[in-house]
């Protein structure tokens, strides 16, 4: 790939999503551990962590892609990194169970419409014959940033107050939105001539009825349900066991893996090998299936052989499943709100979290972590589905002149 071929505003946006994200995990495992210090229960702490990380991401992701598709990108970017900023203040002046859900809501909301809105911007700015590439590495400076984030927040946590790390936190987002309102220009795309914008109603009406993206994000949930689990109830499980110590290496083995998988164009040499998704899935839930049941032990390599399973799985999975769904949208002239429905298997990390806190207190770390890998392996089933759908799907949804591009393998 050609640095020369690329707009100055995509490397500007993958630094903006690195420093973002890297922010962005200190929200969701500090809020965990600040409420289980302030005398909050298992359940409880995990009901507020799940609607933040959970139902306001997806609420935010869809919101904050629909908005993208219907007014400048770059514009509606600027909103929601200052109200992002915002919300951490808000969270470092939580004390009650009413004001950690409010801005904990706030904080996942922002986050999720910074999720769909910078993605499909990076696929606007990115010329066509890399943007697939483009997306792995935007795929990677997200995983990078939350992986290391979520591991220097435990040591954060251990020198300061959640308060000033919130405040800290904010003031990071608050200067990475002066800078992308500064390189306004650089982060714009040309204006084109576009068809009148589909309604609410319409777009809610389009995306429930593609079968296509019902199923890849059912799959997709499926997957996530595990993740979920990494900033709650994880590190609650090694916590159990004195190993809070290895929290930070097991981030760090994702985030590092997953950007070097990337980088090092591992996921194209195996997308070459597997070119159909449904024969993706197939891998990929084999390897979640042992990834997370290894988490489920107390055993140190046996952690980590579990960790970088998932990383395999998650750097093969992931960012081909991402722009799937992207062009799938592009077709549409709809790519911010089909990214943004991504959001919606952010419900996982409600759900996840709530039930996930239930069965660790109740059955154990082992129990949790087993039944998270039998739902994985669930998903293969489901491939014989998207087997018949992604034959037809994307040609039947791209206008003539994109369906040459539309039928290579994703």
């Amino acid at each position: 790939m050609s640095n020369s071929k690329l707009p100055l505003g995509v490397p500007v946006l993958l630094i903006i999503k690195l420093v973002c994200w890297f922010s962005a995990s200190f929200s969701g495992v500090l809020l965990v551990f600040a409420m289980k210090d302030q005398g909050f229960d298992t359940v409880t702490t995990l009901f507020v962590a799940g609607l933040s990380i959970g139902v306001g991401y997806c609420a935010g992701g869809f919101l904050g892609g629909y908005l993208s598709d219907q007014w400048e990108r770059s514009k509606v970017l600027h909103l929601t990194l200052f109200i992002w900023a915002i919300s951490y203040f808000g969270l470092g002046l939580s004390q009650s169970l009413i004001t950690f859900l409010f801005w904990g809501m706030m904080n996942g909301m922002l986050r999720g419409g910074f999720y769909s809105i910078s993605y499909a911007l990076i696929g606007d700015l990115s010329p066509k014959e890399v943007s697939a590439k483009i997306q792995k590495h935007a795929y990677a400076s997200m995983n990078a940033g939350m992986g290391i984030g979520a591991g220097g927040a435990l040591w954060l946590y251990s020198q300061y107050s959640f308060q000033w790390i919130m405040f800290g936190t904010g003031c990071i987002v608050l200067l990475v939105g002066g800078i992308a309102l500064i390189g306004h220009r650089w982060i714009t795309p040309e204006k084109n001539e576009k068809e009148p914008e589909p309604s609410f109603t319409q777009v809610v009406k389009v995306t429930t009825h593609d079968r296509a993206l019902v199923i890849s994000l059912v799959v997709g949930g499926m997957f996530a349900l595990g993740f979920a689990q990494f900033e709650t109830t994880l590190p609650l499980h090694i916590k159990m066991h004195d190993l809070i110590w290895l929290y930070p290496i097991l981030q760090g083995i994702n985030a590092v893996g997953v950007s070097l998988f990337l980088y090092a164009n591992f996921a194209s040499w195996v997308e070459k090998k597997i070119p159909r998704y449904s024969q993706l899935v197939w891998v990929s839930g084999f390897l979640f299936f042992f990834g997370f049941a290894f988490l489920g032990t107390s055993n140190v390599w046996t952690l980590i052989t579990g960790m970088v399973l998932l990383t395999l799985a998650e750097a093969i999975f992931f960012p081909r499943w991402q722009e799937q769904i992207r062009l799938m949208g592009k077709a549409k002239s709809m790519a911010g709100t089909y990214l943004g429905t991504i959001g919606f298997t952010q419900l996982t990390y409600f759900v996840g979290p709530v039930i996930g806190g239930w069965i660790l207190d109740a059955l154990g770390g082992a129990i949790l972590f087993v039944t998270i890998a039998l739902i994985a392996v669930l998903s293969i089933p489901l491939s014989l589905g998207m087997s018949k759908q992604e034959k037809t799907s994307l040609l039947e949804q791209q206008p003539r002149d994109m369906k040459n591009t539309a039928s290579e393998p994703l």
